[in-house]
């Protein structure tokens, strides 16, 4: 299933990307978002998505359709074509 994921704050900038689109398939997990997200934008890798895509660094979270944040990656995430999934800045 081909996805957007909105990317904000530094993410944003150091990516020059508003948006990314990712490829997952059908009953994706977190880990399954987060290596397609660091294929699609490398530079994601070691700054917001941890090395070997278990997990996302401080101070980023991902969230789905502005109401669930993924704090479990390796759970099945019930995505839709629909799903607006987004990579935030968690305020200090």
């Amino acid at each position: 299933m081909r996805l957007g994921v909105e990317l904000t704050g530094p993410v944003r900038i150091s990516s020059g990307k508003q948006y990314v689109t990712i490829e997952v398939p059908a009953g994706a997990t977190g880990k399954d978002v987060l290596q397609a997200l660091a294929q699609a934008e490398p530079r994601l890798l070691g700054s917001a998505i941890a090395p070997g895509c278990e997990r996302l660094m401080w101070p980023y979270l991902l969230d789905i359709d502005t109401r669930r944040k993924v704090r479990d990656f390796h759970t099945p995430l019930e995505l839709t074509p629909d799903s607006n999934l987004a990579l935030l800045t968690i305020p200090c």
